[in-house]
């Protein structure tokens, strides 16, 4: 959108970054993905997008959506982030120089939790050892970029991804020896009191 204000809706909606902000993850993506289906759908069928038609509102709402998203997970404001990225484009077009495109990291966990092997048993193998790559990953990263003794919650944000990921790693042990008892001698997995 090239202004980015606020919308209200022919129900009288507010359609802004707060009123998706208080929406989990969750909610956010599965809104955007049907506003964008359905905006597949009628372009497919034939339909013409009019401005204030149910289809443009929806396209607002998942802009918005979008935007609260970005937000939470990088801490920085999508709009300017883009009109930036493509200010950078535009410039290297102009200048042929390639320059390198960073974007906003996503922002750490809180305070991250311990899985249980009850909730890690219920994914898939490639996801298991997905997660177990991710957080022995993190954990180093974390352990590497410490050069002083740690801080309580630097512990805690090094030591449970490990811990999550010695779960998921016996768990997957366990499954490709087709076997729950085979790996019963590996050690269970710590938990911080």
């Amino acid at each position: 959108m090239s202004d980015s204000k606020p919308i209200i809706t022919t129900g009288g909606i507010v359609l802004d970054v707060d009123h998706y902000k208080k929406y989990a993850d969750g909610p956010l993506l599965l809104k955007c993905f049907e506003v964008i289906d359905e905006a597949i759908d009628a372009v497919e069928e034939g339909a013409k997008i009019e401005s204030h038609d149910d289809t443009y509102f929806g396209l607002i709402a998942a802009y918005w959506a979008l935007t609260a998203l970005f937000e939470r997970h990088t801490g920085a404001n999508a709009k300017e982030v883009s009109d930036k990225r493509i200010d950078k484009l535009r410039a290297q077009l102009l200048g042929g120089a390639q320059q390198s495109m960073s974007m906003p990291a996503s922002k750490p966990l809180e305070k991250p939790v311990i899985l249980s092997e009850e909730y890690l048993d219920e994914v898939d193998d490639y996801t298991l050892a997905s997660l177990a790559l991710t957080d022995c990953d993190n954990s180093q990263v974390s352990l590497l970029a410490a050069d002083h003794s740690l801080s309580p919650g630097d512990f805690r944000r090094t030591i449970v991804p490990m811990a999550n990921a010695q779960t998921a790693l016996r768990l997957l042990c366990r499954r490709l020896l087709n076997d729950g008892d085979s790996a019963s001698h590996l050690p269970a997995g710590e938990t911080l009191q």
